[in-house]
């Protein structure tokens, strides 16, 4: 019953935020631009976005908060890491992740510590649409023709990002740490894209609100991914689930 709910949540995350984004294409392409451009949008979009950044560098340096918090809102709290397998018998948690070869290609080492991947690569492209995001405001160019090859260059993006999970190539620690690079990246497009093309208020705060709730689509996919791993294997004494 639980696996059945989460499955449930997992997919109506996923199709709900592809949704969102062909909404986002429709709202930009099918409206005109509004006449007058107020000064202080850009900036104010500008540093919503920044801050959106920083919470998803939050989710990647933390994530097993975020996850509890998410956990909590959608009642499933079985799925909390452990981390007493010399005296308890239940596997260690490294980077997040249990110790173990199944979630081989989610992590990586680095100077002898484990890192996760997805959530390394989260980071660095939040790192990147921060300094992005501050040189675009600084230099602020205009053209609806690059601005829609940017938007769709974002859609593309973003799209990879929600659907890392189902891809079949994505069988490599890099390639998960590439996609979420990619998945802030797209995002990042997007929002310059939607400025060249001098899109409205509304739409401009519905990217923002979107992109919240892409944070939470990933962080929702990703637990279901780990309870697809943990319940294909034929370990019974593993003690992480």
């Amino acid at each position: 019953m639980e696996r059945t709910r989460s499955k449930f949540y997992g997919h109506f995350f996923l199709i709900s935020s592809l949704i969102g984004l062909c909404l986002l294409a429709a709202m930009i392409f099918t409206s005109s631009s509004p006449e007058t451009y107020p000064p202080w949008q850009g900036p104010l979009i500008g540093s919503l976005f920044v801050l959106i950044c920083l919470s998803g560098i939050v989710a990647g340096v933390s994530p097993s908060t975020c996850s509890s918090l998410v956990r909590s809102a959608t009642d499933e709290g079985q799925h909390a890491a452990q981390t007493s397998l010399n005296q308890n018998g239940v596997r260690e948690s490294k980077g997040h992740h249990p110790d173990c070869d199944n979630f081989s290609t989610h992590t990586f080492q680095f100077r002898g510590k484990t890192y996760c991947a997805g959530c390394t690569g989260l980071i660095m492209g939040a790192v990147v649409s921060i300094f992005g995001a501050i040189g675009y405001l600084a230099l602020r160019p205009q053209s609806e023709q690059i601005g829609g090859m940017l938007f769709w260059l974002g859609f593309l993006g973003v799209s990879l990002g929600l659907f890392q999970h189902n891809l079949p190539f994505v069988r490599r620690n890099y390639a998960h740490l590439l996609l979420g690079v990619v998945f802030v990246l797209g995002a990042f497009l997007l929002l310059v894209g939607l400025m060249e093309m001098g899109s409205s208020l509304i739409i401009e705060g519905y990217f923002l609100v979107l992109s919240l709730y892409w944070i939470l689509t990933r962080v929702i996919l990703s637990q279901e991914e780990h309870r697809r791993i943990c319940d294909e294997c034929a370990r019974s004494s593993c003690g992480f689930v």
